[in-house]
């Protein structure tokens, strides 16, 4: 697949978390509106986990043509009890997932700064894995580098879409094209999988990197891990060790350890997300460095 290079954590703040590098105000209800930027109601039906409310403003205006695809997530963790548990923010439940971002040219331009404009629900697709089970990955056992990882357990049936509606329908999806719902969803979780979600060690790619803050970015962040080999980045001769697995990164934000209220205002200090032994608790929110062309 080709790709384009995205370097989300140090500018686009997209979806799952806005403002990195610490201080700001980290955005996590996966809002997939206007570029990323902000806190506002999704145009989508249903609104996506963490949101209340939203709309159906969304129209149909032409021909849905998918060009790319982005993987994002979000985890949040209990170290106490070894689990996945539902979060909040202001008021809002927020459970672990992982979100498979399919979008048009437009969209594909505005996230790799092709274009400075905006876009809206009409421009991008959403598949939403929820992740129910903490048990470690049989990808992440053995792995030096991998804290956690966890599998997508929820087979066909927990999957949530609006891909195929519509406002986005499959027509020109180019792997699939005229594909139904039930087909697209069907190809993504059996054919293109295993899902899961990982953190753990960072990449090369962090290696003289600094957030828009000017920090290094390994000070802020740490590795994500996919185990989809749907999504491979191009062999890098720069960055041997970056395969399917670790093309991501991963900013883990402070949640309280009793109620499970996520401080978007406070990250965790990368040098105690792991001891060694055990993930501190945590809201651990996932982007790719890489927009992948269909």
């Amino acid at each position: 697949m080709t790709l384009r290079h995205l370097w989300l954590a140090l500018a686009m703040g997209l979806t799952a978390c806005s403002g990195g590098g610490g201080g700001g105000d980290k955005d996590t209800d996966t809002n997939t509106d206007n570029g990323g930027g902000g806190d506002d109601d999704d145009d989508t039906t249903p609104p996506p986990s963490g949101e209340t409310g939203g709309s159906t403003t969304g129209t149909y205006a032409g021909p849905f043509t998918p060009v790319a695809i982005l993987v994002i997530g979000q985890m949040f963790y209990d170290s106490a009890s070894g689990n996945l548990v539902t979060a909040t923010q202001g008021g809002n439940s927020l459970d672990s997932r992982l979100i498979i971002l399919l979008g048009d040219q437009t969209w594909s331009d505005v996230l790799t700064g092709q274009s400075s404009g905006t876009y809206g629900d009409a421009n991008v697709c959403a598949l939403q894995l929820p992740l129910t089970s903490a048990a470690p990955a049989s990808w992440a056992l053995g792995n030096p580098d991998i804290f956690l990882g966890v599998d997508y357990t929820g087979g066909v049936d927990a999957a949530e879409t609006d891909c195929g509606d519509a406002t986005h329908p499959l027509d020109n999806f180019g792997p699939l094209p005229g594909a139904t719902t039930d087909q697209f969803i069907d190809a993504m979780v059996n054919q293109a999988g295993p899902w899961g979600m990982g953190i753990g060690n960072p990449s090369s790619l962090f290696d003289g990197q600094t957030t828009g803050n000017g920090a290094d970015l390994a000070d802020v962040y740490v590795g994500g891990y996919v185990p989809s080999p749907f999504l491979t980045p191009t062999a890098d001769p720069d960055h041997p060790d970056v395969t399917e697995l670790n093309h991501y990164n991963v900013e883990p934000i402070s949640m309280d350890p009793n109620t499970f209220e996520v401080d978007n205002t406070t990250d965790i200090p990368v040098d105690q997300v792991f001891d060694g032994t055990t993930l501190a608790t945590g809201a651990y929110i996932l982007s790719d460095f890489f927009i992948f062309g269909i």
